[in-house]
């Protein structure tokens, strides 16, 4: 019997890795990606059951495909790997920037602005910061007193709030007759830190399923992003992991690079889903939120950050600019 399960546990999860390699080319497919790290678990048990139950052929393979899978994941534990060298130089101006999805007014507002007094960020990016949040980004005008929201775009949920005050602003609008599916959230703010000028942007995309909305929303960043300054910062909620093709793509066509690699973003191990029956989840094990910085900017720390009530955990990013 333990054969059998064997046998049947390895060829299932080799198709499933299969059509997963099929994301590439049809964006469908590319969902199963997200859960590669899965993935790569199956085929490191299958493998230990083939051992245990002497399968020297199922052991082989199992071996084998756990470790081509686990070649996906050491560019994202190991990012110095893919990316050269991206410490951060002694010299240069600090600049602190947090990007957290708030899931709107569910979020812990004190303990949102305890965070913020604590950080001391230059620029807070809020997702699903709906209008209902107005009193929550009120608590931050203290510590934040410039703030760029889309209250009034039915089909954006992002804040901007920086220690700074705006050179220039910008909210994503979408063409006339545009189905909702091909909008983004997407805006951005220009201020001076020590007489630099800095670009931060903030979106929130949909989820990967379906694909047609997330694939368009992709694009649509990509003409906004693909000649972005050396002084820009990306931020948000992409629903997207770092092993999803769409995501590799995108930061393929933009002359920005990730620094928020494979740190798990969600869920926060006390959401709750909520349907037929409710389920606790169990702790973050996907990265879905990221930050993107340009060429004149180095990372000291990337780290998540606390529990806020929300089902995403922030990322507070420390970083230089250096140009």
């Amino acid at each position: 019997m333990l054969r059998f399960l064997v046998w049947v546990g390895l060829v299932g999860v080799m198709l499933a890795s299969l059509i997963s390699f099929g994301g590439y080319w049809w964006p469908s497919l590319d969902s199963i990606n997200h859960f590669r790290p899965f993935l790569f678990a199956g085929f490191a048990l299958v493998a230990a059951l083939a051992l245990f139950a002497r399968l020297r052929l199922a052991f082989a393979l199992g071996v084998f495909l756990a470790l081509a899978q686990g070649w996906f994941l050491i560019a994202e534990i190991l990012p110095e790997a893919h990316f050269g060298s991206i410490a951060a130089e002694t010299a240069g101006v600090p600049l602190k920037v947090i990007s957290f999805n708030m899931l709107d007014k569910r979020v812990d507002a004190a303990g949102l602005a305890r965070m913020v007094e604590r950080e001391r960020p230059d620029v807070l990016v809020l997702i699903e910061a709906w209008p209902n949040t107005a009193h929550v980004l009120a608590e931050l005008k203290p510590f934040l007193p410039y703030r760029l929201d889309c209250f009034s775009a039915h089909f954006c949920d992002v804040a901007i709030l920086t220690r700074h005050p705006f050179t220039k602003t910008y909210v994503w609008d979408p063409p006339a007759g545009e189905p909702r599916e091909n909008n983004v959230s997407l805006m951005s703010v220009t201020f001076e830190k020590d007489g630099i000028p800095v670009t931060v942007w903030g979106t929130h995309l949909d989820w990967p399923v379906p694909a047609r909305g997330q694939t368009m929303q992709f694009e649509a960043m990509r003409k906004d992003l693909q000649n972005a300054g050396p002084n820009t910062i990306l931020a948000g909620d992409f629903n997207s992991t770092p092993w999803s093709f769409a995501l590799q793509r995108f930061g393929a066509a933009i002359p920005l690079h990730r620094i928020t690699r494979a740190m798990p973003t969600w869920p926060s191990e006390k959401a709750v889903f909520r349907g037929r029956h409710s389920v606790r989840a169990f702790g973050p094990f996907m990265p879905l939120d990221h930050i993107f910085i340009g060429k004149a900017i180095r990372k000291t720390d990337v780290r998540r950050g606390p529990y806020l009530g929300s089902d995403h955990y922030p990322v507070i990013a420390d970083l230089k600019l250096v140009d």
